[in-house]
């Protein structure tokens, strides 16, 4: 074999195993998911009750507050203790490496109703974060222990709110929207952008985004649902005294009818 075939024998041989090497290394990039790790705190609560669960949520915030979206989401169950290890994976495709993420917390019950909660999402960059968050849980109200008021807004719009100074609660029929209070005392955000903004006089609400201003309280409620309470009461039925003619009347028809038989 010639100087010039043996070199070009070994020239392709070169090329064909960095072709290799190249192709093998694409796959030993960065990893698909990121995973976001930490414990669920529930200081001196009590003993969790059978088959409570815990939510760990993923969220992105709006640029202009409330979330804009639920980028990763897993539920617990077997729980068994005061403080719940937890894991949370999330698609690398899904972080935008500027935007601004929540992490959210809840002890639910086996019927879904939420006993402990995070009092305010625990900012997060899932990119950035190595080493495990702590996550403090609260317990939550009832609506047995919220005072509820009916409000109505500008547009016709209405609904039952129970407002708290670290939370406000929304009930639209069935539905309970939960929304913890932010930075500003006077706004409350829940899940998807729904708000809650105190004024001075009034309220405004933004409820699967659509916006609704000028709400205020009505005095005209509907009955209370099992172990409610209102701040507004309703007035006590009161009979109305007869008039002295209706009450000598009344009294002069028995004798009458004696007179008549």
């Amino acid at each position: 074999m010639s100087n010039k075939g043996f070199c070009r024998v070994v020239s392709l041989a070169v090329l064909g195993l960095a072709t290799m090497l190249f192709v093998s290394g694409c796959g030993q990039g960065k990893e698909s998911t990121v995973t976001v790790a930490g414990a669920l705190d529930l200081g001196g609560a009590q003993a969790l009750p059978d088959k409570a669960t815990a939510r760990i949520s993923i969220f992105e915030h709006r640029a202009g507050g409330g979330d804009k979206r639920i980028v990763a989401e897993r539920t617990l169950h077997d729980l068994d203790g005061k403080s719940i290890k937890f894991t949370v994976d999330i698609e690398r495709n899904l972080i935008d490496p500027d935007g601004d993420y929540g992490l959210r917390g809840e002890i639910l019950s086996a019927d879904g109703t939420i006993l402990w909660h995070s009092e305010k999402p625990r900012n997060i960059k899932p990119l950035e974060n190595d080493s495990d968050i702590a996550l403090k849980l609260v317990p939550n109200a009832t609506d047995a222990d919220l005072s509820f008021q009916q409000f109505r807004c500008g547009d016709g719009f209405h609904f039952a709110a129970a407002i708290q100074p670290e939370r406000a609660v929304v009930r639209l029929g069935n539905r309970r929207l939960g929304m913890p209070v932010t930075e500003h005392s006077d706004t409350f955000q829940g899940e998807h952008g729904n708000q809650l903004i105190r004024n001075a006089n009034e309220i405004s609400v933004r409820i699967d985004d659509s916006a609704h201003p000028n709400c205020s309280v009505v005095a005209e409620q509907s009955p209370p649902a099992a172990g409610e309470t209102r701040s507004v009461s309703q007035p006590e039925p009161s009979s109305a005294p007869r008039r002295e003619g209706e009450n000598a009347a009344n009294k002069a028809q028995p004798t009458e009818q004696a007179t008549n038989d």
